[in-house]
């Protein structure tokens, strides 16, 4: 199991082949509206029957960027997923054990509530009006789940609905349009399938929704942590926010 470095690549063009596609097209159509514009207006054609001409094309062409943004959006996530695991960042140590109750205060100090304890997880929560350091960020839900063992699935109907609960009980809950979700396990070993879990990440943008999940991994033995980042350039503000707080949390950082 795992995605080794000649698929990394091959996803890499594929998916920067796509854009590049569209993005030539647009480019292309527009070049060619401009150039098309000024030889009517050379030609001496009216400029009525010049707007008669243009006004279907442009609708067709509003239509077909509108009908293959969402496609569009799917290879830009795609793209910066494939580009954060050609970065390959490997564990980083840490200063301090995460998993005990001193790691758990340093975010209970910043507002996050227990939410649900099962049997195979630990749910905790805040909503915030807006995030430090996030200019318009919105509201924001976020939420720390902490495995109790290894074989834990971070996106089982459990999870899921537990978290979704979260918006039931917050009165505005429709403002709330920013998910972050940070998914903390223990493994014993960190080996390629353990990776290949880990990489497992969720980093869904749409206007002005974004929905970040990032998983992980900790191994107590070399008292490290593993999860999915750049090396410089992150997807987006929210999955940069993200990463920040499992830095912080975990004594990477002091911000």
């Amino acid at each position: 199991m795992g995605t080794n470095s000649i698929d990394i690549q091959q996803s890499l063009k594929y998916y920067a082949k796509k854009r590049n596609y569209f993005l030539f097209f647009v480019t292309s159509f527009l070049l060619i509206l401009g150039i098309g514009y000024f030889g009517f207006v050379e030609l001496g054609v009216n400029s009525d029957l010049i707007v008669t001409i243009y006004i279907p094309i442009v609708i067709a062409f509003l239509i077909y960027v509108i009908w293959y943004r969402q496609r569009y959006s799917y290879y830009i996530m795609q793209l910066e997923y494939f580009r954060m695991l050609n970065d390959a960042q490997g564990p980083m140590t840490v200063p301090r054990p995460i998993f005990t109750q001193s790691f758990i205060d340093t975010f209970k100090k910043d507002g996050f509530i227990e939410g649900l304890t099962e049997a195979s997880f630990v749910l905790y929560y805040r909503f915030s009006k807006k995030v430090e350091g996030i200019v318009n960020s919105g509201q924001v839900l976020e939420v720390i789940v902490l495995a109790k063992h290894e074989t834990v699935d971070f996106y089982s109907q459990d999870i899921d609905k537990a978290v979704q609960n979260l918006y039931l009980k917050y009165k505005d809950e429709k403002k709330v349009r920013k998910q972050i979700v940070l998914q903390f396990k223990k493994y014993t070993n960190f080996d390629e399938d353990a990776k290949f879990e880990t990489d497992k990440i969720i980093n869904f943008k749409a206007a002005n929704n974004y929905l970040v999940h990032i998983t992980v991994a900790y191994i107590p033995k070399q008292n490290q942590i593993y999860y999915l980042r750049p090396i410089k350039r992150y997807p987006n503000k929210f999955y940069y926010y993200a990463s920040t707080q499992i830095n912080k949390y975990c004594g990477l950082s002091e911000d």
